[in-house]
């Protein structure tokens, strides 16, 4: 009878966290005016986070549950445009969470050249053929990838996870850039670390996961 019990209570909640999860699953979107923005500040907690270049000319944002039930907000603070995981599965299910590939979509202008800062708890953390000017991006766990960097326009860039990965790969070789790297295990398949005068830096931060470069 209590296996009976613990059944009926295991397929309620698999059932209640379906139907709950269905309601997020919509996928929303909201646009702001490149011209308002100054900085973007981005922050998940298991959520991943991407971004990549559009050939419009507003910020786009895109997410289940946008907006709704405050599962995601993007909201505007003076110059600063705010992307927010509000909620997760552990906050309806006393702290228990089941595994999710939820993620947030930031599409950016080709334009856009102010601040960008992006953090996430265990959520990956994907950028794909953006230029890297005044980026930071910070995880505690997990995975970041930087795909095709097509420039570093910026004297100092941070990217850093504390137990995950970080791939980074050039579109085109780099001509004036230092490497800054600090990892439990390296893979770089350029060869070196400096390249022209290297009066830009990338610091690429992962001391227990391995860094590949290429």
């Amino acid at each position: 009878m209590k296996k009976i019990y613990l059944i009926g209570g295991i397929v309620l909640l698999l059932a209640g966290y379906i139907i709950w999860d269905n309601s997020f699953r919509k996928e929303t979107s909201e646009e702001f005016p490149i011209q308002k923005i100054e900085q973007i500040d981005i922050n998940t907690k298991e959520w991943d986070v991407q971004l990549v270049q559009s050939n419009g000319t507003n910020i786009k944002v895109v997410a289940d549950g946008l907006g709704k039930n405050n599962a995601a907000t993007a909201t505007m603070k003076d110059s600063t445009l705010k992307v927010e995981q509000k909620k997760s599965e552990g906050d309806f299910f006393g702290g228990f969470s089941f595994k999710n590939n939820r993620k947030m979509k930031i599409m950016l202008p080709v334009s856009y050249s102010k601040n960008l800062d992006v953090e996430t708890q265990s959520g990956e953390i994907q950028l794909k053929e953006l230029p890297l000017r005044n980026l930071s991006i910070m995880s505690n766990s997990g995975d970041i990838y930087i795909q095709k960097i097509t420039s570093i326009g910026s004297k100092k860039t941070t990217i850093k996870t504390g137990t995950g990965d970080i791939d980074v790969s050039f579109k085109v070789k780099p001509t004036n850039l230092k490497l800054k790297t600090f990892s439990n295990e390296i893979d770089n398949e350029l060869g070196r670390n400096k390249f022209g005068k290297g009066e830009n830096q990338l610091d690429l931060i992962c001391p227990k996961g391995a860094l590949s470069i290429f």
